[in-house]
């Protein structure tokens, strides 16, 4: 008998199922919560967490949907909890401002290429106007193309002209409903305030002002509690900003904040956020797993989340769901909200990485990958609408580099809260 899985089988803990068998066509689960059927190659694996105890079938049906194996196992509930982990230790702010790139890296890099030409061609243009009630980053993108070109180049009438945005940042009014207008600029500003080791007082003052403001609207809330409970793509800017303002002030608490929303994003809070949704109740369940089982939810799907049969595996069912709040499949792809956040939470991640303070890409079987190869897998495996992948989006560049993986990036020249990363991320060779 081929089908196979490490036992004891616990419940609330993944193990691996295995088969080897060429007549394998699907496979069937039952388990008191009902039962699933899959399609499956001759050989194979997938994680299985079972939810409740009790008996639990495997069974492998051949293209005749003929039962050629089973295996019967039993779930059962750990007889003690293993011992809490020891807290991480508290990391020390870095002794440098440096967000995202220093001014030494970007000195480094070549000024003569058609990837800094692009950025030199946003940098040139007029000062695009700024309003935090309309839904745009054209302001923040040319701050920070010329703060790059101008670090560059070490042209200081260039560096005049993004400090002149900067300041332009910091005079625009504000108010309760602008959240997302404030952190889709803010990480771009803060970033080249650090390159261009910016630090006039009304900046500093600005940034503090910002980070304490309490919000009304969809995004009710601080800028730090919309980062650690909210996994929509809005509070994910958020989440960009908070690393970026803790690197740049240093700030402890900012810091720690970025710390636990980026942990709350991969999965290390299981149900412990807030199951933000567009329709129904059905619709807002639909896509996590297991599901039903709200304790156990979490921001991306974990390995092995098969829904009525289906790979759901890395979804971020927030997101899925605003596209898709009824079951199709594979599920349409109506805007890009699913690889804006996934893409603002990698730029978050990135930053705090960078900056040696915490590493979040190996969280929870390499989430954040995860969520990119499922993205790639519905388009490529599953026949979707080709807007859930766009390689452009500086999300699969940053993840190519991150993990030593080929994503299929081309070049980055979309999504938020940074700018120029095909010059400053280049592919590697």
């Amino acid at each position: 008998m081929s089908l196979s899985i490490p036992q004891p089988l616990y419940v609330g803990t993944t193990a691996t199922l295995s088969w080897s068998n060429p007549a394998a066509a699907r496979l069937r689960i039952t388990n008191p919560s009902g039962t699933s059927n899959q399609k499956v190659s001759s050989s194979g694996s997938l994680y299985y967490r079972p939810v409740v105890a009790g008996p639990i079938l495997f069974e492998m049906l051949d293209k005749s949907s003929k039962v050629i194996e089973t295996l019967s196992v039993n779930a059962t509930v750990k007889p003690a909890p293993e011992p809490e982990p020891e807290p991480e230790p508290e990391p020390t702010p870095p002794p440098t401002s440096v967000v995202w790139i220093s001014a030494a890296e970007v000195m480094a890099l070549p000024n003569n290429n058609t990837a800094f030409n692009r950025i030199k061609s946003v940098a040139a243009g007029t000062q695009p106007s700024l309003s935090y009630t309309a839904y745009s980053e054209n302001h923040a993108k040319w701050v920070m193309a010329n703060a790059l070109v101008g670090v560059r180049n070490n042209d200081s009438a260039i560096k005049a002209r993004a400090i002149s945005g900067l300041e332009k940042a910091v005079s625009t009014s504000y108010g309760k409903d602008s959240f997302k207008e404030i952190t889709r600029n803010w990480p771009e500003y803060i970033i080249s305030a650090s390159m261009l080791n910016y630090r006039a007082p009304a900046f500093l003052a600005k940034m503090d002002e910002l980070m304490l403001y309490r919000f009304e609207g969809s995004d009710a809330g601080t800028i730090m509690s919309n980062n650690e409970t909210s996994p929509g793509n809005g509070s994910a800017c958020a989440g960009a900003m908070l690393a970026a303002a803790a690197i740049y002030r240093p700030n402890t608490t900012w810091r720690d904040s970025a710390i636990k929303g980026i942990k709350m994003f991969c999965g290390l809070y299981p149900g412990q956020f807030d199951i933000r949704h567009e329709g129904s109740d059905e619709g807002r369940d639909l896509w996590y797993y297991p599901p039903g089982q709200i304790s156990l939810y979490t921001p991306i799907n974990p390995p092995g989340s098969i829904i009525k049969g289906e790979d759901c595996s890395g979804f971020i069912p927030v997101e899925v769901e605003r596209s898709s709040p009824t079951w199709q499949w594979p599920p349409p792809c109506t805007a890009n909200y699913h690889r804006l956040d996934l893409g603002s939470r990698v730029i978050q991640a990135e930053i705090l990485a960078k900056a040696g303070i915490y590493n979040a890409f190996p969280l929870m079987s390499n989430a954040l990958l995860r969520a990119a190869q499922a993205e790639i897998r519905l388009v490529e495996q599953e026949g979707a609408d080709p807007n859930w992948a766009v390689r452009t989006y500086f999300h699969y560049r940053i993840l190519e580099l991150r993990h030593g993986v080929s994503l299929g990036s081309t070049i980055p020249k979309d999504g938020r809260c940074v700018t120029g990363v095909d010059w400053t991320h280049p592919k590697a060779t």
